[in-house]
Protein backbone atom coordinates (compact mmCIF):
# COMPACT_ATOMS: atom_id res chain seq x y z
CA UNK A 1 0.00 0.00 0.00
CA UNK A 2 3.26 2.19 0.77
CA UNK A 3 4.27 1.64 -2.80
CA UNK A 4 1.18 3.03 -4.50
CA UNK A 5 0.95 6.02 -2.50
CA UNK A 6 4.08 7.24 -3.27
CA UNK A 7 3.38 6.09 -7.02
CA UNK A 8 -0.05 8.47 -6.07
CA UNK A 9 2.33 11.21 -4.93
CA UNK A 10 4.37 11.52 -6.86
CA UNK A 11 2.08 11.53 -10.50
CA UNK A 12 0.25 14.05 -8.54
CA UNK A 13 3.50 16.20 -7.59
CA UNK A 14 4.29 15.40 -11.74
CA UNK A 15 0.89 16.62 -12.89
CA UNK A 16 1.31 20.02 -10.84
CA UNK A 17 4.68 20.71 -12.12
CA UNK A 18 3.56 19.94 -15.29
CA UNK A 19 0.67 22.60 -15.38
CA UNK A 20 3.37 25.54 -13.98
CA UNK A 21 5.41 24.82 -17.06
CA UNK A 22 2.51 24.28 -19.63
CA UNK A 23 1.76 27.16 -21.96
CA UNK A 24 1.24 30.39 -20.25
CA UNK A 25 0.87 34.28 -21.29
CA UNK A 26 3.80 34.43 -24.05
CA UNK A 27 6.10 37.40 -24.28
CA UNK A 28 5.66 39.63 -28.13
CA UNK A 29 9.35 37.71 -29.27
CA UNK A 30 7.62 34.44 -28.56
CA UNK A 31 4.22 35.13 -30.55
CA UNK A 32 3.73 34.15 -34.09
CA UNK A 33 2.79 36.41 -36.81
CA UNK A 34 -1.00 37.60 -36.31
CA UNK A 35 -3.56 37.05 -38.68
CA UNK A 36 -2.87 38.72 -42.17
CA UNK A 37 -5.58 38.87 -44.77
CA UNK A 38 -4.40 36.62 -48.10
CA UNK A 39 -4.01 39.98 -50.00
CA UNK A 40 -4.79 43.48 -50.06
CA UNK A 41 -8.77 43.60 -49.75
CA UNK A 42 -8.72 46.43 -52.81
CA UNK A 43 -5.68 48.59 -54.12
CA UNK A 44 -7.02 52.29 -53.73
CA UNK A 45 -4.96 55.55 -55.11
CA UNK A 46 -4.23 56.72 -51.39
CA UNK A 47 -3.06 52.78 -50.39
CA UNK A 48 -1.82 51.06 -53.68
CA UNK A 49 -0.05 48.19 -51.63
CA UNK A 50 -2.02 47.61 -48.68
CA UNK A 51 0.23 48.94 -46.18
CA UNK A 52 -3.54 49.71 -44.71
CA UNK A 53 -4.49 46.18 -43.87
CA UNK A 54 -1.04 45.14 -41.76
CA UNK A 55 -1.43 48.01 -39.26
CA UNK A 56 -1.46 44.72 -36.46
CA UNK A 57 2.29 44.46 -37.52
CA UNK A 58 2.86 47.84 -35.69
CA UNK A 59 5.39 47.49 -32.76
CA UNK A 60 5.71 43.82 -33.60
CA UNK A 61 9.04 42.67 -33.15
CA UNK A 62 10.29 41.89 -36.62
CA UNK A 63 10.95 37.79 -37.15
CA UNK A 64 10.98 34.95 -39.67
CA UNK A 65 7.58 34.39 -39.09
CA UNK A 66 6.03 37.85 -39.80
CA UNK A 67 8.39 38.23 -42.65
CA UNK A 68 7.13 34.82 -44.44
CA UNK A 69 3.00 36.13 -43.46
CA UNK A 70 4.25 39.72 -45.31
CA UNK A 71 5.66 37.86 -48.26
CA UNK A 72 2.30 35.47 -48.42
CA UNK A 73 0.53 38.88 -48.26
CA UNK A 74 2.41 40.74 -50.97
CA UNK A 75 2.17 37.91 -53.53
CA UNK A 76 4.55 39.30 -55.84
CA UNK A 77 4.50 42.52 -55.20
CA UNK A 78 8.05 44.01 -53.75
CA UNK A 79 8.55 44.67 -49.96
CA UNK A 80 11.31 46.67 -48.58
CA UNK A 81 12.66 46.47 -45.33
CA UNK A 82 13.72 49.84 -43.92
CA UNK A 83 16.32 49.45 -40.91
CA UNK A 84 17.45 52.60 -39.13
CA UNK A 85 20.61 53.88 -41.17
CA UNK A 86 20.52 52.29 -44.02
CA UNK A 87 20.07 53.58 -47.55
CA UNK A 88 17.45 53.22 -49.66
CA UNK A 89 16.45 53.98 -53.45
CA UNK A 90 13.88 57.52 -53.77
CA UNK A 91 12.44 55.81 -56.85
CA UNK A 92 8.70 55.42 -56.08
CA UNK A 93 7.23 51.66 -56.43
CA UNK A 94 3.46 52.15 -55.67
CA UNK A 95 2.60 48.70 -55.44
CA UNK A 96 6.04 47.99 -53.02
CA UNK A 97 5.56 47.83 -49.65
CA UNK A 98 8.11 49.58 -47.48
CA UNK A 99 7.98 48.05 -43.97
CA UNK A 100 9.98 50.79 -41.16
CA UNK A 101 12.11 49.10 -38.58
CA UNK A 102 13.17 50.91 -35.39
CA UNK A 103 16.73 50.31 -33.27
CA UNK A 104 15.19 47.40 -31.44
CA UNK A 105 13.83 45.96 -34.75
CA UNK A 106 10.29 46.68 -34.34
CA UNK A 107 8.29 47.65 -37.24
CA UNK A 108 7.09 51.45 -36.43
CA UNK A 109 5.74 52.22 -40.17
CA UNK A 110 4.26 50.83 -42.94
CA UNK A 111 4.46 52.82 -46.50
CA UNK A 112 3.67 52.21 -49.75
CA UNK A 113 6.44 53.51 -52.37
Amino acid sequence: MVRFLTRSSSAGLLCVLAAGCGPGPRDEATQGPPLLPSAPASASEDDPCGASALSALLQRTDSPQIRASVAQFAGGDPVRWVRPGRAVTTDYVPERLNIVLDDANRIVALRCG
